[in-house]
């Protein structure tokens, strides 16, 4: 994929969220999840930037939801997982191609 396709992808993909115009890939805190979780999830968006990945992190979809990361290029979504059932993992609903689940403690390998 040419660099103007991939931005084509981007800006389509980007349709799908609220706002975050300028936050790109920078990493948002949630002070209501647990400090393993925060850390787990800019681990993953670490990887994500050196593996050239653009992210937006805490992002709310238009139809519902609210991802822990998405990727916006690929279309993915990644949730950290802490103390979170996979019933309740099972049950988040997001306008994407795939949702990753990454365990806090997992080698973080994108």
């Amino acid at each position: 994929m040419n660099q103007l396709e991939r931005q084509a992808t981007i800006n389509r993909n980007a349709d799908k969220i609220k706002g975050y115009r300028k936050d790109w890939n920078c990493v948002k805190f949630n002070a209501a999840s647990t400090d393993d979780h925060e850390l787990m999830k800019a681990a993953v968006c670490l990887q994500a930037c050196k593996k050239g990945f653009t992210f937006l992190t805490e992002a709310e979809f238009k139809e519902g939801g609210r991802a822990d990361i998405y990727l916006v290029d690929v279309d993915f979504v990644i949730e950290i997982l802490c103390s979170e059932t996979q019933e309740r993992f099972d049950a988040k609903k997001y306008p994407v191609k795939k949702i990753i689940p990454i365990r806090v403690g997992d080698e973080v390998n994108l």
